[in-house]
This record gives C-alpha cells, sequence and structure tokens, in this order.
C-alpha cells in the first residue's frame, strides 16, 4: 500500500505529460490542409482526442478519492 501512495506523483505527472501531448495532437490535426473529407475525418479524430483528455481528468479524479492518503 506505501507504494501506491508513493506512486501517486508519478502518476499525475505521467497524466499531465499525455494530456499535453494530445493537446498538441488536437492542434496538429485542427490545422492540418487537405481536401474536405481529410479535414472533417481530422477534426473528428481530433473530436476523440478530447473526449479522451475528458475521460483522463474524470478518472484521476475518481481514482484519487478511492486510494487512502495514508497507508
Amino acid at each position: 500500500m506505501v507504494q501506491v501512495v508513493k506512486m501517486r506523483r508519478e502518476v499525475k505527472k505521467a497524466r499531465v505529460l499525455t494530456i499535453r501531448k494530445l493537446t498538441r495532437h488536437i492542434a496538429k490535426l485542427k490545422s492540418k490542409k487537405g481536401t474536405e473529407d481529410a479535414v472533417l475525418k481530422n477534426h473528428k479524430r481530433a473530436q476523440r482526442l478530447l473526449e479522451e483528455i475528458h475521460a483522463m481528468k474524470v478518472m484521476l479524479c475518481i481514482c484519487l478519492e478511492y486510494v487512502p492518503y495514508f497507508a
């Protein structure tokens, strides 16, 4: 249980870095040019990535609620 408490910092850092990476990827997809179909496909993909980011934010809040702070 002590290891879970010690890993909390690394989990938060990994989550932040992943969200930043996905945000950069979303910006790149939205700025791409091409045919209407390609642009639409990129916007759909960006929307899915945005939903993934929101899910990660909600999931962390739920996980930290159930993990005890003191082992």
